[in-house]
């Protein structure tokens, strides 16, 4: 657990566990069973970084990323 003021980091890792623990419907209809396993490990990988400075930045590549390729919609 990581304690903060901002509304902002508590939104990033609400989103990230609810998809790292629940299939997103939006990501399997446009990319397919395998972008969300990708975005799942990722998000997974963003998750272990404890630093909230660092997970806030490598949120945003990984957005930039997910837009850049049709994950997500920007």
């Amino acid at each position: 657990f990581i304690e903060t003021h901002s509304l902002d980091t508590v939104c990033l890792f609400a989103y990230s566990e609810l998809l790292l623990h629940m299939d997103d419907t939006n990501i399997l209809y446009r990319k397919g069973k395998l972008a969300l396993d990708y975005a799942k490990n990722r998000v997974a990988e963003l998750l272990t970084i404890r630093c909230v400075h660092t997970r806030q930045k490598k949120a945003l590549e990984l957005h930039q990323l997910f837009s850049e390729t049709g994950i997500s919609p920007g």
